[in-house]
């Protein structure tokens, strides 16, 4: 069963419990919060991984920045490269999470909640540390994995990587749970070889790697389909056409090994960007590209066994870079749109929900945020978004999160 052309927009939606017609849905922002850690210094984060654990939210990613001032009182913000994350919980400042001590430069924090109430993390110590203003190194010196229990460290170790391998991690998939398996995969290259995904799976407190032989990928994610077991989404190049391709999306799916499902959208014109994958009876897949048209959210539904090769365009608008967060809540998978019309100065969210075999639009506010946004299921019928924004009166980034409530009749 594949997603069908989605619905048209609806405009003009405020952000205080209104739902649009024939959709029966209501959107309510239940808090809006300043991300500020001990001290009462904000604390501004480019966020890549939010996990949820017992009422608590861990939130890490690059770069991190505290505010403060200077000698003379002007505001200023210093790089915060002690700091691997935060534990946010509403109302309150949020706990900084040190780097470990064995640690030096970090990127590619993914986290995941454990059953007992703490996080696995992982990340990796880069080979060398980027000037400020300047992307990170994409390769990485050694990989950790450690466990925090929201106020410390319970365990650190490191995860053997095989010879030969140079581990690209800043584009690393989410980590996944399956029964008492941990799995995480990385983009690496070999001198000589073809590039490779390296997927890492920890299982009675050892780590086993295994490679997925693919074309150089632009980007890669996963999820894990319950008894189809892991699914992976890889962009890269279509080998099978002559005139050469980049940036097509495909699906592999893995039982006792890897193997390629099939290709799900072609890059061509419209090269594959940032795919983000959740499940829903299946592997639901979104991603970005950019057409003479506009910037475009599309997203397809595929089962496991058979790729989708029916797409559907969920916005036609979206502001640019990491501008849509998708997940599975009670009222099925939704999405949040980062939307820029034409002519308008400020973007505006658009709250969207898969009804049958097309999403219509919830709701529609003015976005608070002006970078790119994240978000997580944090309940049922709950969601908690993270973005940049500038504070007003010094043009200083600061981190917004922002609580969603969103109710669906039957």
């Amino acid at each position: 069963m594949v997603m069908a052309a989605l619905a048209g927009c609806t405009s003009g939606m405020s952000d205080s419990g209104r739902h649009a017609p024939g959709v029966g849905c209501t959107t309510r922002e239940v808090s809006r919060d300043t991300l500020v850690v001990e001290g009462g210094r904000e604390f501004y984060v480019g966020v890549t991984t939010m996990a949820h654990s017992r009422g608590e939210v861990l939130i890490a990613g690059w770069p991190a920045y505290l505010s403060g001032r200077s000698d003379d009182g002007r505001p200023i913000r210093t790089p915060a490269d002690s700091i691997l994350g935060v534990i946010f919980s509403s109302g309150r400042p949020a706990t900084t999470i040190r780097t470990p001590s064995d640690a030096h430069t970090i990127g590619g924090v993914r986290a995941l909640a454990r059953p007992d109430g703490a996080w696995d993390v992982v990340f990796a110590d880069l080979s060398s540390t980027a000037p400020e203003g300047a992307a990170q190194r994409d390769t990485a010196s050694r990989l950790w994995y450690g466990v925090y229990d929201g106020r410390r460290w319970k365990s650190l170790e490191e995860i053997p990587t095989p010879g030969g391998f140079t581990i690209h991690p800043l584009k690393g998939t989410q980590l996944v749970r399956s029964g008492d398996v941990l799995s995480w995969a990385v983009r690496t290259t070999r001198p000589g070889y073809h590039p490779d995904v390296l997927v890492f799976h920890r299982k009675d407190g050892a780590w086993l790697s295994e490679t997925v032989g693919v074309p150089a990928t632009a980007y890669i994610e996963m999820a894990h389909l319950g008894g189809a077991g892991p699914v992976l989404a890889a962009v890269h190049g279509d080998t099978s056409i002559r005139t050469g391709d980049t940036n097509s999306l495909f699906l592999y799916s893995r039982d006792s090994v890897w193997r390629g499902v099939g290709r799900v959208a072609l890059g061509g014109a419209a090269p594959v960007h940032h795919p983000s994958l959740h499940t829903d009876s299946g592997a639901v897949l979104t991603w970005y590209v950019h057409t003479p048209a506009g910037n475009q959210v599309r997203v397809a539904r595929s089962p496991a066994e058979t790729p989708s090769n029916e797409v559907s365009v969920l916005d036609s608008a979206y502001s640019g870079g990491r501008a849509v967060v998708s997940m599975r809540l009670a009222a099925g998978s939704v999405w949040v749109v980062n939307h820029r019309a034409a002519g308008r100065e400020r973007a505006q969210l658009r709250f969207l929900r898969r009804a049958g075999r097309q999403a219509n639009e919830v709701a529609r506010w003015e976005s608070p945020f002006e970078s790119n946004i994240r978000g997580i299921p944090t309940g049922d019928s709950d969601m908690l978004l993270a973005g940049g924004s500038i504070r007003t009166r010094d043009s200083i980034p600061i981190s917004l999160l922002v609580r969603v409530r969103l109710n669906c009749g039957k």
